[in-house]
């Protein structure tokens, strides 16, 4: 493509605006908007005519040479994204901004967002009843004797994997992992030699490493590119090392969470752990367009927490993906008669990762237990029918990127969450002899329902019972809300 070379004068002034956009962004494909199309040009139209089957057409001249072209229509947008995320590849959507009855020549154009396989929000890109985090890894050396973690460099990974073997330390990996749809974010930190094994299990859409950590870890990074179960490839993403510097992913982890310091934090001087979420942090906020802040607390995983099943086992019994077809029955498949996706994705998770804890095992069994004696399986089950995707909705309100219809499936959501907890509750009455195990989870689950009702009813004020799907679209807000839109 022309912009191996620096000098653009011999291409058309169109050329030259999408070939430097589209140095901006060398890595994924640039989606060009021409009116009722997003084109693409060059490797990018050979390339996205492959993936997606369209045709691949020319566009006059530019520097003499004909311009290999490829478009898909504005309206389809999602469609074409959603089979090129899952090949696992990224796109950089360009938008016009600027206004062509007064533009001298091509009409300003920008790339407003970057559409990668990790930071997926929009629900049409999503598998609704199974999560796509993004991960980022750093490597560091501990002591076998369990004393302070020797870091390698601010935790970029600097150090080779051959390091520390016969000296008292062991290999360490820290992974850190944020689901953009959510904001729920994790941290673990594991022997090196079962990172292969934890990355397959939460499948992530990508994976960050520094640039260092690539250079000394290329056999291990190869091995879990191969086997991820996300796409036919996982995205391995090289960074540079200063995106994984400590003390500057501390800094962008306080702006996340709206604190000042993470004193008396967990992380307070785990410098592995701050230096893997500033990272993925600051690539999340890189393609989305704006800081992401809509983050959860961030739950620490101990190692111990979970019982370990390795790659192998979880393969040979089936439990989430079958052996052989691609559609083939497995113990996730068997099991899931859930109401909500939410649902689904928990339930999913939890077979994959079977607690030890055995005081929550007690109360989860509790729970199911109430469900069954007291027959509120199926009240409960008509209540989360009427539930849309409460926590991802939620993501989307956050990013600025809600639809109106959204909005109105969360103002009738809300209620429900109190309705379902007042239905378990409603037969224990004051019976003492209800165990403990039952109480902590009711008293769990009555804290997680809280919802302020203004919300909903503030909703319920402002939108039309069916609003239009898109705000530009019109047909959103009731009459007699705002006098002035009115």
């Amino acid at each position: 493509m022309p912009t191996s070379s620096p000098d653009l004068s011999a291409h058309t002034p169109m050329m030259r605006q999408y070939l430097s956009l589209k140095a901006e962004h060398p890595d994924v494909l640039l989606f060009y908007r021409m009116g009722d199309f997003y084109e693409m040009f060059y490797e990018d139209a050979q390339k996205a005519a492959q993936l997606l089957s369209i045709t691949l057409t020319k566009r006059g001249t530019s520097a003499g040479e004909p311009i290999p072209m490829a478009g898909v229509p504005v309206q389809a947008l999602e469609q074409y994204l959603a089979r090129l995320v899952a090949l696992g590849q990224s796109v950089a959507i360009c938008e016009q901004i600027g206004d062509p009855a007064t533009s001298k020549g091509p009409v300003e154009r920008k790339v407003v967002r970057t559409i990668t396989p990790g930071t997926l929000t929009d629900a049409g890109l999503l598998p609704e009843r199974e999560d796509r985090p993004l991960a980022a890894v750093v490597f560091a050396e501990r002591s076998r004797s369990g004393g302070a973690a020797a870091r390698s460099r601010r935790g970029t990974g600097q150090g080779s994997t051959e390091a520390g073997r016969g000296t008292g330390t062991q290999a360490m990996a820290t992974l850190a992992t944020v689901v953009a749809a959510s904001g729920r974010c994790t941290l673990t930190t594991l022997p090196e030699s079962e990172l292969e094994a934890e990355i397959e299990r939460i499948a992530p859409g990508e994976l960050l490493v520094s640039e260092s950590a690539a250079r000394n870890r290329v056999v291990l990074l190869e091995r879990i590119r191969l086997h991820a179960r996300t796409a036919p490839v996982m995205p391995i993403l090289t960074r540079p090392d200063w995106q994984f510097d400590a003390q500057r992913g501390g800094r962008t982890l306080c702006e996340a969470l709206g604190i000042q310091t993470l004193h008396a934090t967990e992380l307070q001087d785990d410098e592995a752990g701050q230096a893997a979420m500033g990272a993925l942090l600051l690539y999340l906020g890189q393609n989305i367009g704006q800081p992401f802040r809509h983050l959860q607390p961030i739950q620490r995983i101990p190692r111990e927490a979970h019982i370990i099943i390795d790659q192998v086992a979880r393969r040979n019994l089936e439990l989430v993906r079958p052996l052989q077809e691609e559609q083939g029955p497995t113990l996730l498949s068997r099991m899931d008669r859930c109401a909500t996706s939410a649902g689904s994705r928990l339930l999913r998770d939890w077979l994959l990762a079977p607690l030890q804890d055995r005081d929550a095992v007690r109360g989860r069994q509790a729970l199911v237990a109430l469900l069954l004696e007291k027959d509120l399986q199926y009240p409960i089950k008509r209540l989360l029918d009427q539930a849309s995707d409460i926590e991802r909705i939620v993501s989307r309100i956050m990013l600025g990127s809600a639809r109106p219809r959204e909005l109105v499936a969360l103002r009738d959501s809300l209620p429900v969450l109190g309705a379902c907890v007042a239905q378990l509750q409603a037969p224990l009455g004051q019976d003492a002899d209800t165990e403990p195990a039952l109480l902590q989870a009711l008293q769990w689950l009555d804290e997680a329902a809280q919802v302020d009702p203004a919300i909903a009813e503030r909703l319920g004020a402002t939108l039309l019972d069916e609003p239009a799907s898109m705000i530009r679209d019109g047909g959103v807000i009731r009459p007699g809300f705002d006098a002035q839109l009115d």
